[in-house]
């Protein structure tokens, strides 16, 4: 009798992180990290944060010429720079299981994985005046000053789908096979842009902001893999053990004429405890096999574009005509054979046990791992 089962497993996260900042984060570039060192940097034990009538301090009388803890506790008191961020995640399996005869199995799944990170940071010139009364006032490093925005967008989706059959025959060929496809894709990216000259202390926007100083970064990648996989396993009486399995993966992360990858793998094993000249031992030796196997791994833990030569383009320290001159970096070298890694494994041991399983050793005789580039 056939049976049918569809399930569908999903999960989703969402947050959403507000920070103090101060004047010595790192905001450079895709960087967003706080320096915590200068929390002591220049500080002293003694240092009262406020004047008497409640204005900000940093240049302390005690302390000529140095600026306590570098700004930070003046900029998390007056407590206008600030960073905020936000995270969603969903991900998401549905799964279909179908026996459309006796022994026979057939499976299939999808998978996604999205995800849509995004932070933003507003850093603002914190006023500030060691004279009396509010005189002096001014503020502490405006070219510190700006507002910047990060968005993340990343997709991941998989695809497995595999038939498994077993079967025995006459009581003591027992069969069992399986036949699989499986592929993942992801895409992912990122867009950093920043602006000096914010003009809201309160307000986080670029159409507020009016320094001339303004980035704008990009970056994008995808990746793909496509497999077969199968697995072959056959037993007589539980005797003598056969077992045949590999996979055949394409990457998008070499060369066309070589993202093919072949791993096969194999192993024997004898279980001499259940031949009949072994009855007279089987009161002390539960079991005894003899096994031995080989097999192939690939490795495609390298980024998806390493195979191409890449060229960087840069500004240059000349002006000509009235701008800076660009140029072009030399590339890296890669090599011709840009592939897969892939290691081999060849194992040879048996398995014992003893007295109703209270002692089972597993021996190794040879075992020996050899990478193939």
């Amino acid at each position: 009798m056939s049976n049918l089962r569809l399930s569908n497993t999903t999960n989703i996260f969402i947050s959403d992180y507000d920070y103090p900042a101060t004047n010595t984060r790192s905001v450079d570039g895709n960087n967003n990290s706080e320096n915590w060192r200068k929390y002591t940097y220049h500080a002293s034990p003694l240092f009262l944060p406020h004047n008497p009538d409640g204005t900000i301090m940093i240049n302390s009388a005690y302390a000529p010429g140095r600026d306590i803890a570098d700004g930070t506790f003046a900029d998390l008191i007056y407590g206008k720079s600030r960073g905020t961020d936000s995270e969603y995640d969903v991900m998401n399996t549905v799964s279909l299981q179908f026996n459309p005869i006796k022994g026979l199995d057939l499976n299939a799944d999808y998978s996604f994985r999205k995800e849509g990170p995004f932070s933003r940071q507003l850093i603002v010139a914190t006023p500030h005046t060691n004279q009396p009364g509010g005189e002096g006032l001014t503020l502490y490093k405006t070219n510190s000053e700006m507002y910047k925005e990060r968005h993340w967008h990343s997709m991941y989706q998989a695809i497995n789908a595999y038939a498994t059959y077993s079967h025995t025959f006459n009581d003591r060929h027992n069969l069992k096979a399986m036949l699989g496809f499986n592929q993942e894709w992801k895409h992912w990216e990122r867009t950093t842009a920043k602006r000096s000259g914010p003009i809201s202390e309160d307000l986080g926007s670029f159409s507020l902001a009016t320094g001339d100083n303004i980035e704008l970064l990009g970056a994008k990648e995808e990746w793909a893999i496509r497999a077969a996989f199968y697995r072959l396993n056959y037993d007589y009486k539980g005797k003598y053990l056969v077992e045949f399995n590999g996979r055949f993966d394409l990457s998008s992360k070499f060369p066309h004429d070589n993202r093919l990858g072949i791993f096969p793998s194999g192993s024997l094993a004898w279980r001499v405890s259940e031949e009949n000249f072994f009855k007279g031992l089987r009161s002390t030796i539960t079991n005894f096999k003899l096994r031995a196997s080989y097999g192939t791994l690939g490795n495609q833990n390298v980024g998806p574009y390493d195979y191409i030569t890449k060229m960087k383009a840069k500004q240059g320290g000349y002006i000509v005509n009235g701008s800076y001159l660009n140029y072009l970096n030399t590339p890296d070298a890669i090599s011709t054979n840009f592939t897969w890694e892939k290691s081999e494994t060849f194992n040879l041991g048996f398995d014992l046990s003893f007295l109703m399983d209270i002692f089972q050793p597993r021996l190794t005789g040879i075992n020996a791992i050899r990478g193939i580039c």
